[in-house]
């Protein structure tokens, strides 16, 4: 068989009420160990923001509860009977490498500060300076303590909680056991007493972040007396981080407690009512709530009373230190006296004045600039960090995906090639349509646009044209544009890319019986036109004849 098979399954009522339930394990406690993590390290980006108000130190928080939440639902998934032939500390170690990469983008994201492309070749060059960034550097290590806390709080519930086959072993009779099933024993109360410590230093922590977030940092470089400097009011963050961290941190012991207990009874064989867990969750839930609302009404970081009798305490105790010493220095004083009597002293030796010396000109060495840095040593190393770095990724990311059940291959390969050419086709296909739809429509505008230029442009019909005002070569072009207009007005019209001549066989074919004036009409045009003769009024009324009889037809039907 390639995988373990999972622990016997608890068949009996009796054990079943021992194990955790589902509830609890997979949702509860997850959620109350994230935001207790989160809790505390929302802490300490608030006294970071206090000493440097920059938003990206806020905009950590999210990222935590997400790396805290993955910490947590990783260890409960490895915790499973199937993984424990995987590589543990292999699939930790590429964990990490995500998580870290996740860090950068999302620093980079909140900031705004993304790689510039201009500077690429330096990043090649200096692989260091993208990550060489403060907010990334306290990021990536909150981020790390905070996943490496969260796997610790989950294996440690992990292994308060009562495995299946313990259930199944410590539930029947003595006599019916065998030594070779007995489980190994986990000395649960040792466990919870170390979470409950761990939970207290976590508090001292938060505690100490609360005190220095409420301190005015300018008016510290400022104070006469130790206790002279001002303070101020905490955050809202802050103080919800405060609530969130006690409230969950008290419903986790209570959870380690029931747990601790529930193996005792187990072990003892005690008979265990399902009444009891039910009882015991529902009057921690109602603990905490009224704790919670407790602490949301209590006045956090203020000057109350008690504040003020601490430090009136503080401040005694610092007197009665003070008088005591100044007594131990005043009798260790007296006490010299007796052994060191006032007698005559020597008169004092007056030293001989000495030589004054010239001042002399210091010659000043010239500045060297630095020695700059071997271009192949520099490319060497660079070469071998971004080397390092990708064969790293590959592998991190490959045991990664492998680890949670995905496994690449040459086909999962050519299918996300394939998918990919498609994907770029249709992109290109579609850019192309759009393409294609922008420029008939800029066309079909032009057009529009045209039309609308030419009826704005409102050219005189041709009855107000004063003919003889015109030149003889004006005159000619008049009588041929004319006869087009006419023309195209009986439903003969010439075509743009059409010469005169093509036109006029045209015209020839609807009106046969003005063939020669219609040939004659079109060469006295072409010549006006295109010639560079000076023309005569004689050539004016040859023509003029021509067209006269030319519009005469045309007020026939054309033939075709």
């Amino acid at each position: 068989m390639s995988e373990i098979q999972p622990s016997v399954k608890a068949e009996t009522t009796q054990e079943q009420s021992y194990l955790t339930n589902r509830w609890s394990r997979t949702v509860s406690q997850p959620v109350l160990i994230t935001l207790m993590t989160t809790a505390l390290f929302a802490a300490i980006l608030n006294v970071i923001h206090s000493f440097s108000p920059n938003p990206i130190w806020l905009w950590l928080i999210p990222l935590i509860f997400i790396v805290a939440l993955e910490g947590v639902y990783t260890t409960i998934w490895l915790a499973h009977p199937q993984r424990r032939i995987l590589d543990r500390t292999a699939y930790h170690l590429s964990e990490l490498f995500v998580l870290l990469l996740i860090t950068r983008l999302y620093t980079w994201l909140v900031s705004g500060k993304w790689p510039q492309l201009a500077l690429a070749a330096d990043y090649l060059k200096y692989p260091w300076r993208l990550i060489l960034d403060i907010p990334f550097i306290i990021g990536a290590l909150l981020v790390v303590m905070a996943w490496f806390r969260a796997r610790a709080v989950s294996e440690t519930f992990t292994r308060l909680d009562i495995d299946e086959a313990e259930a199944h072993y410590y539930a029947q009779e003595v006599h019916q056991r065998e030594i070779g099933n007995k489980p190994v024993m986990t000395f649960r109360g040792d466990l919870a007493a170390a979470f409950f410590q761990h939970w207290v230093w976590g508090g001292m922590v938060v505690a100490i972040c609360v005190a220095l977030a409420s301190i005015d940092i300018p008016s510290v470089t400022n104070i006469s007396f130790p206790f002279g400097f001002s303070r101020l009011q905490l955050p809202a963050s802050l103080l919800l981080s405060v609530i969130i961290y006690f409230v969950a941190g008290m419903a986790l012991v209570s959870q380690a407690r029931l747990a601790t207990l529930n193996a005792r009874w187990l072990h003892d064989g005690m008979r265990k009512s399902p009444r009891v867990e039910r009882s015991w969750l529902r009057f921690g839930v109602i603990l905490v709530i009224v704790l919670a609302v407790l602490a949301a009404f209590l006045p956090l970081g203020s000057t109350f009373a008690i504040g003020r009798i601490l430090e009136a305490l503080i401040l005694g105790a610092a007197a009665v230190a003070s008088f005591i010493s100044f007594l131990v220095i005043l009798i260790t004083s007296l006490f010299l006296s007796l052994f060191f009597r006032p007698g005559t002293q020597p008169a004092p030796v007056t030293p001989a004045p000495l030589p004054t010396l010239i001042p002399t000109a210091t010659a000043i060495p010239a500045a060297t600039a630095p020695p700059a840095a071997d271009d192949t040593t520099t490319i060497l190393l660079s070469s071998m960090f971004w080397a390092i770095a990708l064969a790293g990724a590959v592998m991190a990311l490959s045991f990664y995906l492998r680890g949670r059940g995905v496994r690449p291959s040459r086909q999962t390969f050519r299918l996300l090639w394939a998918s990919l050419r498609g994907w770029l086709r249709e992109l290109w296909q579609g850019v192309a349509e759009q393409a294609d739809e922008v420029r008939l429509a800029v066309r079909q505008r032009l057009q529009r646009e045209k039309k609308k230029g030419e009826v704005k442009e409102g050219k005189r019909p041709f009855r107000f044209i004063r003919i003889n005002s015109l030149s003889p070569r004006q005159q000619i072009r008049y009588f041929y544009l004319s006869t087009i207009k006419r023309a195209s007005d009986r439903g003969v019209e010439r075509e743009e890319s059409e010469t005169p001549l093509e036109f006029m066989a045209d015209l020839q074919e609807n009106w046969p019986e003005a063939s020669e004036e219609l040939d004659a009409l079109t060469d006295a045009f072409l010549q006006a036109r295109y010639g560079r003769h000076s023309l005569s009024r004689e050539d004016v009324q040859r023509v003029k004849k021509r067209w006269q009889a030319v519009k005469g037809s045309l007020k026939k039907r054309p033939y075709k």
